[in-house]
């Protein structure tokens, strides 16, 4: 490890950063929020300024023993390579890194997915092409409804015999109805 080594944050790193626990001094945790996996160590010296770069180092290696932090890359010149992939942290908390997941895939991959994307597409344009027509269906239906429901509202509806309505006829005389209740009350009184 040198001045162009990048330091990141493991998990529990992040959780110290944010304050979510308090296992580190102010001093430490000053600088652990710093670390941002982009600066190298001398541009973190640079950013806190009193703190001499060797003493720096070893405080970064420190938390890096402890697994707050880990190596993210060294920086060299002109580096046309990937960096090389990490394992765990010496901590025992496990990072995710995904930097192995960015490669492109290659044009064989592309020409063979291809058939598969323009099926996928030419199904969509079917199925929005049928829930067009189905809805274009259900609003003619509706204004053949409400025409025919207006034309119907407007004619006159014929009186029905009272044999189709199936009504005793005692029920439909006020007389009965009224003797019947004095039977009632009249029993209620006993």
């Amino acid at each position: 490890m040198d001045r162009r080594t990048v330091f990141t944050k493991t998990a529990k790193g992040m959780l110290e950063a944010t304050g979510s626990t308090s296992a580190l001094p102010r001093d430490l945790r000053n600088i652990l929020k710093e670390v941002d996996g982009k600066a190298t160590v001398s541009q973190l010296g640079e950013r806190l300024g009193k703190m001499p770069e060797a003493k720096l180092l070893d405080v970064l290696i420190e938390m890096q023993l402890d697994g707050y932090v880990r190596e993210f890359v060294t920086v060299q010149p002109r580096q046309t390579s990937p960096p090389p992939s990490q394992g765990t942290a010496p901590g025992g908390d496990e990072d995710l890194d995904f930097t192995s997941l960015t490669s492109k895939p290659g044009p064989k991959a592309e020409e063979a997915a291809k058939p598969a994307a323009d099926e996928i597409a030419r199904q969509a344009a079917a199925a929005r092409a049928r829930a067009d027509a189905e809805a274009k269906a259900r609003r003619q239906a509706l204004a053949k409804a409400s025409l025919a429901g207006a034309v119907e509202a407007s004619l006159p509806l014929p009186q029905l015999p009272q044999r189709v309505h199936r009504a005793r006829p005692e029920l439909r005389s006020e007389k009965a109805n009224d003797g019947e209740a004095e039977r009632d009350s009249s029993r209620m009184g006993k």
